[in-house]
């Protein structure tokens, strides 16, 4: 992308400009996703934490679908053309402003001429940062969600320019952290809740109790297609007919190889869905570190209960 291009026109007299000076590991924009476009093979895409990400809009007074900025490992470095306010959502990163440290978690005001660095994360995989009024980025298939090749104009590079503040005005009382739930506790869950997948009963149940007595390690190919968990518990499934999948579902290979699938992967797949992971737990995931260690539990309540609850 050219420098000197924005990713979307001036909708505002007075809007907050930012530049990108850098990029850090992995910035890109995402939000709560694409969705109704499965059968063309169109992934939902958007935050892989989305409870954290739906937490920075909320301590922005934005609705907790808006866009925002997702980073990975480090975060971006931007200048400040024009005044606006944000909120960090990140943690474990070390962020500043000209040297100044940055709350988490509370909306602070980037002035003329500062730069905002944000550093490496400590113990967390991803950080998000909104803007109050949320950033002014065009939809494709209606969401901002970046997703090569879909969306190659939403793609992020030094020079882009980003506009904030022309969206939806502050929700009242929402004023940052005091005037909204910040339940981080699924970042320390100990285990991943699922509930059985279509070929879970197919394995042996010798299998099954094997999976779910084996802590997983994540292998560090990890993407935002999918989290590939390395064992050494002899866990094999066969071949399937293809058949959907959607964020969350665990395949075994024939070779061994378990496979989570993430907010980027594809539609369908041929390999056994043994397992489904619910919301929390894809958020979970999304902050786990590479060779981080990972345990899987059934989930005790009812499938609709695992997919859709906190």
């Amino acid at each position: 992308m050219d420098p000197t291009t924005t990713l979307s026109p001036l909708t505002s007299p007075r809007p907050g400009i930012l530049r990108v000076a850098s990029l850090g590991m992995l910035t890109s924009i995402q939000d709560a996703g694409r969705f109704g476009f499965r059968d063309q093979g169109v992934p939902p895409g958007g935050a892989m934490d989305r409870r954290l990400a739906s937490l920075a809009n909320a301590c922005a007074g934005n609705p907790a679908e808006d866009p925002v900025l997702e980073f990975t490992v480090v975060g971006p470095e931007l200048w400040c053309l024009s005044e606006i306010t944000l909120v960090l959502a990140a943690v474990g990163f070390s962020a500043k402003v000209d040297g100044r440290p940055v709350p988490t978690l509370q909306p602070f005001q980037l002035r003329e001429g500062e730069r905002l660095r944000i550093g490496a994360g400590t113990w967390t995989l991803r950080g998000y940062l909104a803007a109050k009024g949320g950033w002014d980025v065009p939809s494709v298939f209606g969401s901002a969600s970046m997703l090569a090749p879909l969306t190659p104009g939403l793609a992020l590079a030094k020079g882009t320019l980003l506009r904030g503040g022309t969206g939806v005005p502050e929700q009242p009382g929402r004023e940052g952290i005091a005037a909204v739930e910040a339940d981080l506790s699924y970042l320390q869950d100990a285990f991943l809740d699922a509930w059985p997948g279509p070929e879970w009963e197919s394995l042996p149940e010798s299998m099954r109790a094997a999976l779910l007595a084996t802590t997983f390690t994540i292998h560090p190919d990890s993407n935002r297609m999918a989290v590939l968990l390395d064992h050494d518990s002899g866990l094999t499934a066969p071949e399937i007919l293809t058949g959907p999948v959607e964020p969350g579902t665990i395949q075994l290979t024939p070779s061994g190889r378990t496979i989570v699938l993430m907010r980027d992967a594809q539609t369908t797949g041929g390999y056994a869905r043994i397992l489904q992971l619910g919301e929390r737990a894809i958020s979970a995931l999304a902050q786990r570190r590479p060779r981080s260690a990972v345990r899987i539990r059934l989930h005790p309540g009812r499938p609709w209960e695992a997919r859709t609850g906190p």
